[in-house]
């Protein structure tokens, strides 16, 4: 016995955009993901670079 299952019913409103439009939206979020990213990255280096710097500090053997 088959079973079909109406698709229609269960599809999102932005599924039933067209292809097109729905590439476009991929494309679009995945660039303003890569740019917000991108934003962040001066900062999130100069963090690590910080962290490093002081980790490096702290290894040195105590000077009695």
């Amino acid at each position: 016995m088959q079973t079909f299952i109406n698709l229609k019913k269960n599809v999102k409103a932005e599924a039933e955009q067209s292809l097109t439009k729905r590439c476009a939206l991929s494309v679009f979020r995945v660039v303003r993901a890569a740019a917000e990213y991108a934003e962040a990255a001066p900062s999130q280096l100069a963090e690590s670079f910080n962290d490093i710097k002081s980790a490096w500090i702290e290894s040195q053997p105590k000077k009695s």
